[in-house]
């Protein structure tokens, strides 16, 4: 009965890894997708902007600024997703919003 029970419980707990690693390819083919053109990349680098990813967080009052460094650490995330995606990410949203600025 316990082997049974563990075999049970190895093959959901492979299911879960293989559910998870499936999601996480289909995230980043989607963001890669939104990432493709200069649209894409001004959405992302705005979406950055309102995480406090290049702000300073600190603002004197506790909860405050952890609220801002939990944005931040979102973003943070978000920018690791956008470099597996492209690792020249950062380059090329820089890139969009100066051709943004001059339309």
């Amino acid at each position: 009965m316990a082997d049974e029970l563990t075999n049970t419980q190895e093959k959901t707990a492979k299911e879960a890894k293989q559910q998870a690693e499936y999601a996480r390819r289909m995230y980043l083919k989607d963001l890669r997708h939104v990432f493709k053109d200069s649209q894409g990349q001004r959405l992302m680098w705005a979406l950055l902007a309102k995480t406090q990813m290049f702000n300073t967080v600190y603002t004197g009052h506790p909860e405050d600024t952890i609220y801002a460094e939990g944005q931040r650490s979102v973003g943070r995330e978000l920018l690791q997703d956008l470099l597996d995606v492209d690792e020249d990410a950062f380059t090329k949203m820089v890139g969009a919003n100066k051709l943004f600025s001059k339309e």
